[in-house]
């Protein structure tokens, strides 16, 4: 699965809730893609910064 593909199942869940896809490897976690809600919380909770 790619992100260059559009795919009208995946963009009608991606837009609506927050979702971030995320994939741990060699012990560390990377952020892969998110929308906007799932940006908004990882802001909201510290998580992140905008930078």
């Amino acid at each position: 699965m790619t992100f260059d593909d559009p795919d009208p199942v995946l963009d009608r869940y991606f837009k609506g809730t927050p979702l971030g896809f995320l994939e741990y490897r060699d012990g560390k976690l990377y952020y892969l893609q998110g929308n906007e809600g799932y940006t908004r919380y990882l802001l909201s909770c510290g998580s992140v910064t905008k930078e």
